[in-house]
Formats: C-alpha cells, sequence, structure tokens
C-alpha cells in the first residue's frame, strides 16, 4: 500500500493566493478556489480572514478587488483577494 500524503496548508494558501493575484480568467473560478480554501480553513481552525488586492497587484486591464477614492471603498471583484496565513 503507498503511503498517504497529506497537503500542508500554508502551501494552498499560498497557491490560492497566487492564482488570484495572476490569474486572467473568470471571477467564477476564483470563487470555486476560494470556496475551497476557506472550506478547508474553517475545517482545520485555521481560517484568518483575507484582504483584498488592489489595481497594482492583479494583471493589467483586470478589476482588483478593492479600489480606495477619497476615503470610500468599491469592490469591483472580490474574488481578487489574499489569505492571511495563521
Amino acid at each position: 500500500m503507498k503511503p498517504r500524503k497529506t497537503a500542508v496548508i500554508e502551501d494552498i494558501i499560498a497557491m490560492v493566493n497566487e492564482r488570484n493575484r495572476t490569474s486572467t480568467c473568470e471571477p467564477a473560478i476564483r470563487d470555486g478556489g476560494n470556496s475551497l480554501l476557506e472550506k478547508i480553513l474553517m475545517d482545520n481552525n485555521r481560517y484568518n480572514g483575507f484582504g483584498y488586492l488592489t489595481v497594482d497587484e492583479v494583471p493589467e486591464g483586470h478589476q482588483p478587488g478593492r479600489i480606495r477614492i477619497e476615503g470610500k471603498n468599491t469592490f469591483p471583484d472580490e474574488t481578487r483577494r489574499f489569505y492571511f496565513m495563521s
């Protein structure tokens, strides 16, 4: 029998964060990855929140997670987020 492998949660967080930052696919695809990661984090009591990526952190021509103008936030693409390591 082959030994069982387990994933390291920090590696999964890093992978989802990188994909959210560099992805040029539609938001529904990022939403699926975010949902899966949140389930993993919650089930393992490791959820530590998230922040939104700004325009300088996403590919050119793509919507960021947050835009701050005159002290007010707007959220053009809420799937553009990064998760905090616990």
